[in-house]
């Protein structure tokens, strides 16, 4: 079995069943179960909207998490910080998020296009893949990408 077809598998069977995809404590990031467990702390303070999820993504991110850049690209946005979040998306997309890089293409095409309001809204939530790798924030993050044009 090739690794890209177990990448496929392990989507399918994350999306089926509503999973976090990036939840993996056997992944390729630093220390591996340690770095995926900050991920998960980090997560669940982002659903608890706790004062600083920002402790544990950022240790998660240090791991190079694929999942901890796209969580701490919304946990900037949430707290409307400078624009570090780009960052954060970007290393996410270059990692191998998939919902990373058509909501990126998406805010570029409404920055460049100057839209604003409920249209990007719109057009950035229609970006989130049907089958969302972060099932529980993607939304999220789109509709705070449209908020920052």
């Amino acid at each position: 079995m090739s690794d890209a077809y177990d990448s496929i598998e392990c989507h399918g069977i994350a999306s089926a069943s509503n999973l976090d995809y990036w939840d993996q404590p056997l992944g390729p990031w630093g220390d591996g179960e340690n770095t995926n467990s900050f991920y998960r702390m980090g997560g669940r303070a982002l659903a608890r909207n706790d004062d600083d999820p920002e402790f544990w993504l950022r240790r998660a991110v240090e791991g190079r998490h694929t999942g901890g850049y796209f969580r701490m690209a919304l946990a900037s946005l949430r707290r409307r910080g400078g624009i570090e979040f780009v960052g954060y998306m970007r290393a996410a997309q270059f990692s191998g998020h998939a919902d990373a890089e058509p909501l990126l293409k998406a805010w570029a095409l409404c920055r460049e296009a100057r839209i604003h309001g409920d249209e990007a809204e719109r057009l950035l939530l229609d970006a989130v893949p049907g089958l969302p790798q972060d099932p529980a924030f993607a939304a999220e993050v789109a509709l705070l990408l449209a908020r920052r044009l």
